[in-house]
This record gives C-alpha cells, sequence and structure tokens, in this order.
C-alpha cells in the first residue's frame, strides 16, 4: 500500500518504491471510487464521498514523489494539523512587537538547518 511504502521507505525513494507509492495510491483511490459508484448506485448518497486530503495526497505523489524521489514521510504531515502547533511554539521565543519578522526568521533557519542535514 501507498502508506506501507512511505513508512518503511527512507528520506530518498528509490524508483522501485516511488513505483510502489504510486501504483498504491492510485489503486487505493480506484477502488474507493468503485465503491463510491456502487453506492449511489444503491441510492446511499452520503458513502464513499471523496475527501479533501485526497486532493493533497494526490499532489504529494504526483508534485513530489514522483518527479523528486522526496518522502513525503519527512516534511508533510497534513501541514494543517501540524504548522500551526510549530508556529505556536516558534511565537512563543518572539518578542510581541517584532513577532511577524522574528518568527518567519525562526522558521527560515529551522528549515535551512533542516536541509543542511539531509
Amino acid at each position: 500500500s501507498y502508506y506501507e511504502c512511505i513508512m518503511h521507505a527512507g528520506k530518498w525513494l528509490t524508483d522501485q518504491e516511488v513505483s510502489r507509492a504510486e501504483t498504491g495510491l492510485y489503486t487505493f483511490f480506484s477502488g474507493y471510487m468503485s465503491l463510491r459508484a456502487e453506492a449511489l448506485e444503491q441510492g446511499h448518497t452520503a458513502c464513499w464521498r471523496p475527501k479533501p486530503k485526497f486532493h493533497l495526497m494526490i499532489h504529494l505523489v504526483d508534485d513530489f514523489v514522483v518527479p523528486l524521489h522526496i518522502n513525503p514521510r519527512d516534511f508533510w504531515c497534513y501541514m494543517s494539523e501540524d504548522f500551526v502547533g510549530k508556529m505556536k511554539r516558534l511565537a512563543k521565543a518572539c518578542h510581541r512587537s517584532s513577532i511577524v519578522g522574528s518568527l518567519l526568521k525562526r522558521y527560515l533557519v529551522g528549515k535551512s538547518i533542516e536541509l543542511k542535514s539531509m
């Protein structure tokens, strides 16, 4: 499966892992949409609705995994679920009179250090 591949791979995916991740994701979506079609045929309109997260997953694979071989496990956690917490922790270390600039600088320095250590 997509998640199984991503969770067991390293930071940089091999060609085989990229293929497995891409195939796993699109197989999942195909199966999910087949179940949706079957539910709709039976009049169950509330079942198997596509989720907004699916769109993000497709972009992860099409924009990062396939062309760049980057494992999304190391940089993506559906950012909205974690990014606010990270910013809050960084903001606590900033003076309120200069929070915008200081927060941005701290974030960029952290990302720079993270990228250099890859």
